[in-house]
């Protein structure tokens, strides 16, 4: 209110609309769609989850409008460059970096990876050999990898037991790229 009263922002006074996609990238698609053709939004603030936002990351790039915090730690926001795309939070890629430097200086090295995508999951096959590579970087031996569907969590659990019991000597550590469903189904 301080900010509209005060005239705005370059002239344009600011409303926030908001629309439930319910984590669903068809419905993002939908509200998107609104957001830009019926409602002229200057910005977009916020869209949550990889999924989503990459569903409405050509509506977006088409627009040229800013696009504000996408919740997603997706690469596709931030390669190639995007000037009208703002990111808040940091890419997997630095997730990785950050938690794999933490792992090096507790003076770990038999990591497993565990992935369990779901069902509109993407790259993650590129996700495993980005972190294959950075694992190998620090030096560090990949003491087993497993891959669920993601979709059945009897399945992922019998995965992962498997995975961690596959050798006499079990992991150090276990690195768990899942969406946030099957993870606590798990």
């Amino acid at each position: 209110q301080e900010v509209n009263m005060a005239g705005g922002v370059a002239g344009f006074q600011l409303k926030l609309l908001s629309y439930d996609d319910m984590f669903d990238p068809a419905v993002a698609v939908l509200n998107t769609k609104k957001l830009i053709e019926d409602n002229s939004v200057f910005a977009l603030i916020g869209e949550t989850g990889t999924n989503t936002t990459l569903e409405v990351l050509p509506m977006v790039e088409e627009a040229k409008i800013p696009f504000i915090g996408p919740t997603t730690g997706s690469l596709k926001t931030r390669d190639p460059f995007a000037r009208h795309i703002l990111n808040v939070r940091s890419s997997y890629v630095d997730e990785a970096i950050a938690l794999f430097s933490k792992f090096a200086e507790e003076g770990l090295q038999r990591i497993s990876l565990f992935v369990c995508p779901n069902k509109q999951a993407r790259n993650f096959d590129d996700l495993i050999e980005k972190a294959t590579t950075l694992l190998a970087n620090f030096d560090f031996q990949i003491h087993s990898t497993a891959i669920s569907s993601g979709t059945n969590v009897s399945e992922s659990v019998v995965l992962f037991r498997d995975m961690y019991t596959s050798t006499k000597v079990g992991p150090q550590a276990v690195v768990l790229a899942c969406n946030a469903e099957t993870l606590v189904d798990t």
